[in-house]
């Protein structure tokens, strides 16, 4: 049985079948499904990276180096080359390497596969999943332990020195706290398409800072009535592998937009399914969810509209926002991730630190006063 739907997987340019569902079938449900498709997409970055930066091709097996020919490599990777690897993305890539991987590949089944979206180093978040990712590799094909060169000790220092070096300057979205989510949703119009749009961020936001998986998956039968508001009942994600129901509240001005949005879809006779669908350009609605790619669209479109730099958001703003806000508005630590859902306090902490600093007493020190000259007088200093 796999666990990641075969049509989902990318079309594979370098992994044969085999390896792709052993990806799928790892240590049975231990990742999200997005997470073992990213996995594999990962691993045919490397693939793709490798033959441009080294003119090599990659064989994910493993293979006795005597019967490797001329520019193959395959499992166990050198631990030099992980190296590479690492610090090319990290300092940046050659020009010509960026150009080939950032240029749109036509497959053999006539669709295309862009392996990196823009030139440019990666962010240390990004280099250490694509690692994670080769070592999961590593380990379906019998690498384990040290064995594994992902996690050879030689390659942890090497990562670490630069985790030191660039762990400041990680690319990390900014959040959307509660007076930017404001601006964004005055500046939506009415239209279906607008009141889609702040019921979207109503509910991603104010439920406790929802993915934008969990956006698109959300359903009218998961969503339940309560006497001031609604409690939406999640099922499987990235934090809830066995699919148990967790609810989380919609109150307030939040439940009133969504019941704005959901009065809308009953007038067309929309009440089961999806709850937040695309609109064409005619203002007909699909049966089908948003993709969670439009999620983060939305969200960059309104940033731009309110005069703020889009690549700086992004749909995992409305999750660092409100874990963000949880800190500024001093709500306890407990209550703001039973709503975020967050199992790893030291992640929740990153996001909630700088609502706590804005909140600290201390940043209220300093008041601008001028004497009645328009000068501060000598005779106190």
């Amino acid at each position: 049985m796999y666990l990641i739907k075969k049509e989902t997987l990318p079309a594979s340019t370098y992994l044969d079948e085999m390896t792709i569902n052993q990806i799928a079938d790892f240590q049975n449900n231990k990742y999200a499904e997005n997470t073992k498709a990213a996995y594999v997409q990962d691993i045919e970055y490397f693939a793709a990276w490798l033959n441009a930066a080294c003119g090599e091709k990659f064989i994910p097996q493993p293979l006795p180096r005597e019967r490797l020919a001329p520019g193959e490599v395959a499992l166990p990777l050198p631990i030099d080359l992980l190296k590479k690897y690492i610090s090319n993305h990290l300092k940046g890539l050659e020009p010509e390497v960026d150009r080939i991987l950032c240029t749109p590949v036509l497959l053999k089944n006539g669709k295309t596969v862009t392996y990196k979206a823009n030139p440019g180093p990666l962010s240390l978040a990004t280099v250490e999943r694509r690692l994670a990712a080769l070592s999961v590799l590593h380990t379906v094909k019998g690498f384990k332990g040290y064995n594994n060169p992902c996690r050879d000790p030689e390659i942890r220092e090497f990562f670490t020195l630069y985790r030191r070096e660039y762990g400041d300057m990680q690319k990390q979205s900014l959040p959307i706290t509660e007076d930017i989510l404001n601006q964004m949703m005055d500046a939506t119009d009415d239209s279906l398409t607008g009141i889609r749009d702040r019921a979207l961020l109503a509910f991603g936001w104010a439920t406790g800072g929802r993915r934008r998986s969990e956006i698109c998956s959300a359903t009218f039968e998961r969503l339940i009535r309560t006497g001031d508001g609604y409690v939406y009942r999640a099922g499987k994600s990235k934090t809830n592998q066995k699919g148990e129901n967790k609810e989380f509240p919609l109150k307030g001005d939040a439940a009133a937009i969504l019941d704005e949005w959901l009065k809308a879809l009953e007038k067309l006779s929309i009440t089961s399914g999806p709850l937040f669908r695309g609109i064409d350009q005619t203002g007909k609605v699909s049966n089908n969810p948003l993709f969670p790619t439009s999620v983060n669209y939305i969200v960059k479109k309104l940033i731009r509209k309110i005069g703020l730099e889009d690549t700086k958001y992004s749909a995992h703003s409305l999750r660092s926002g409100f874990a963000t806000e949880s800190g500024i508005k001093n709500i306890p630590e407990q209550d703001a991730m039973a709503l975020t859902d967050h199992k790893d306090v030291a992640t929740f902490r990153r996001y909630r630190r700088l609502g706590s600093v804005l909140n600290n007493p201390g940043a209220n020190i300093f008041t601008r006063k001028k004497s009645a000259q328009g000068v501060i007088s000598n005779e106190h200093l």
